[in-house]
C-alpha cells in the first residue's frame, strides 16, 4: 500500500468518485489531497485539507479495520505541521468521530451524520474566553449581568440595511455584539469591510464589532456560504454552524437573541429557518430595508455607477466607500 499526493486532473477525477462512493463530494477549494492505493493501485482510503481544515476523509469499507485510517491522519497532520500549522480541525463523518478522537481530537460538535473536531492549543473555548474579555473590557461590565444581543454580519459590503438591523438589535439589550465574517473570499477585503463597519457605528456606544473567528460561517462550518453552491449537505453545514454558536457562543456570551436579516431565498433563507429550528424564538428575524442588499450595491460597483451605490450606504462612510470601490468598478 502506497499514499500519494494528488497532483493531476486525473487523479482528482479519481478521488472524486471514490469519495462519491461515501456519499461524499470534493470541494474545488482544497489545497492538498493524500490517497492510499492497494497492490493493484486502486484508491482505499483519502484525505484532504484546505488552511488548517482536514475533510473529505474516506476510507474503502473493505479497509476500515486495518492500519490504512491512521496512516493517513498521521501522515496528513505531518503535512500540516510542515506548513507550520499546529492547530487543525477535522470536519468528518460521525462514524469517523472516536478514531480522530484517538488521535488526541476533541469534539466541538456533533449532528447525526458529521462531527466537527480540533487539536492544539487554541480551542474553541480559549477564543470565546477571549471574546469575552473584548467585551467586558470595552464596557467595562461583567456580561452575564447584561442583556446581550447578537448578529453576524458578512457586510460585503456594510449597508444602510445592515445600519437598520443592528439599531432594532440594539433596542433590546443592554449591549451589542456584532461578528464580522473573517474569511476573506468576498468582493470586499475582511479589512474593508471591517473598517466600513467600525465607523458606520461608532455613534453606538453599547455595540462592538469583533471578527467571527473560525467557528461562525467559515471554511469549517458552512463553506457553502462562500462557494454559492446549492447541494444536499447545505443542511448539515448548516446545522453544525447553529449547534457551534448556541452551544458556545450564546452560552458562555449570555447572549440572548440573534437578529438576522429577512432572506426570501436561497442558501441564506434556508439558514435563517435553521436558526428559527434551533433557537426558536431566540432567533429574531427583520424584515429587510426598502429591499437594500450588499448584492445590489456590489452590482451598481461593478457597472460603474458608484454614486447610486454610495445611496445605500451609511453617510458617515461615504467618502471612504468611494475610495474603496473606485478601484473594483468593471471587476
Amino acid at each position: 500500500m502506497t499514499i500519494k499526493e494528488v497532483s493531476l486532473e486525473s487523479e482528482k477525477r479519481l478521488v472524486k468518485e471514490f469519495l462519491l462512493k461515501s456519499d461524499l463530494s470534493y470541494e474545488e477549494s482544497i489545497e492538498k489531497t493524500l490517497y492510499m492505493v492497494d497492490d493493484n493501485d486502486s484508491i482505499i482510503g483519502t484525505i484532504s485539507k484546505e488552511k488548517n481544515v482536514i475533510k473529505c476523509f474516506a476510507l474503502d469499507n473493505n479497509y476500515r479495520g486495518e492500519a490504512i485510517s491512521n496512516t493517513l491522519i498521521s501522515e496528513m497532520i505531518n503535512r500540516l505541521y510542515q506548513d507550520g500549522i499546529n492547530h487543525y480541525l477535522v470536519y468528518t463523518k460521525r462514524i469517523y468521530q472516536d478514531l480522530f478522537m484517538s488521535f488526541g481530537f476533541n469534539l466541538i460538535i456533533n449532528t447525526n451524520n458529521v462531527s466537527i473536531l480540533e487539536y492544539g492549543f487554541d480551542t474553541i473555548t480559549k477564543e470565546i474566553k477571549k471574546i469575552r474579555k473584548n467585551i467586558e473590557d470595552k464596557f467595562d461590565i461583567n456580561i452575564m449581568d447584561h442583556k446581550i444581543n447578537s448578529i453576524v454580519l458578512n457586510a460585503n459590503p456594510f449597508t444602510n440595511g445592515h445600519m437598520h438591523l443592528i439599531e432594532e438589535a440594539c433596542k433590546t439589550c443592554d449591549y451589542l455584539v456584532v461578528f464580522l465574517l473573517e474569511e476573506d473570499k468576498s468582493f470586499y477585503s475582511f479589512k474593508e469591510r471591517m473598517t466600513l463597519a467600525y465607523i458606520s457605528t461608532l455613534y453606538l456606544n453599547n455595540v462592538i464589532i469583533l471578527p467571527s473567528t473560525e467557528y461562525i460561517i467559515s471554511n469549517l462550518t458552512f463553506p457553502s456560504y462562500f462557494l454559492k453552491e446549492e447541494n444536499q449537505r447545505n443542511k448539515e453545514w448548516m446545522e453544525t454552524d447553529v449547534l457551534i454558536f448556541k452551544n458556545y457562543f450564546m452560552k458562555d456570551l449570555n447572549i440572548n437573541y440573534r437578529y438576522v436579516g429577512e432572506e426570501t431565498n436561497g442558501v441564506m433563507k434556508l439558514y435563517n429557518d435553521t436558526l428559527k429550528e434551533y433557537l426558536g424564538d431566540k432567533c429574531i428575524i427583520i424584515p429587510r430595508l426598502d429591499n437594500i442588499s450588499a448584492s445590489t450595491v456590489r452590482s451598481l460597483v461593478k457597472s460603474g455607477k458608484i454614486d447610486e451605490a454610495i445611496e445605500l450606504i451609511p453617510h458617515q462612510t461615504k467618502q471612504m466607500f468611494r475610495m474603496l470601490s473606485i478601484g473594483k468598478a468593471n471587476e
